[in-house]
């Protein structure tokens, strides 16, 4: 039984992603096992989430908003950034993600709109993609 461990004890047990997965409530054989599992960490007292980071994984924005609706999702930033650099050239990639960090290292909205302007302009004719993204 789970909270009968110490916190030495649960880490140790939590130490495989299975075990992982068993004591967040995930189930390979329910259709929608995060929804599952929010729902409930929701049941067990949880009564807001705030900010849910995500991996990108298809399914875990529908369920957390699903048992938290107030919740802002978003998606991680090393997430974002791995994929768009599929785009760009071996030779641009230490320039492109270089230029990419001002953006996300941005104190404020208004200052990240400022420098993605930036690199839109040194790199958007050639990797509109990672730009636009």
């Amino acid at each position: 039984v789970w909270y009968d461990l110490s916190d030495v004890k649960l880490s140790e047990a939590l130490d495989d992603r299975a075990s992982f997965r068993r004591f967040c409530g995930f189930s390979s054989q329910e259709a929608t096992p995060e929804l599952t599992a929010f729902v409930r960490l929701r049941n067990r007292g949880v009564q807001d989430v705030l900010i849910a980071v995500v991996d990108g994984l298809k399914g875990f924005p529908e369920a957390i908003t699903a048992a938290f609706p107030q919740t802002t999702v978003q998606t991680c930033i090393v997430h974002l950034i791995r994929p768009s650099m599929n785009f760009c050239s071996w030779k641009d990639r230490r320039a492109v993600a270089a230029d990419l960090r001002p953006i996300y290292e941005a104190p404020t909205a208004e200052e990240a709109a400022r420098q993605l302007d930036a690199f839109e302009k040194s790199w958007g004719t050639k990797y509109p993609s990672i730009a636009t993204a």
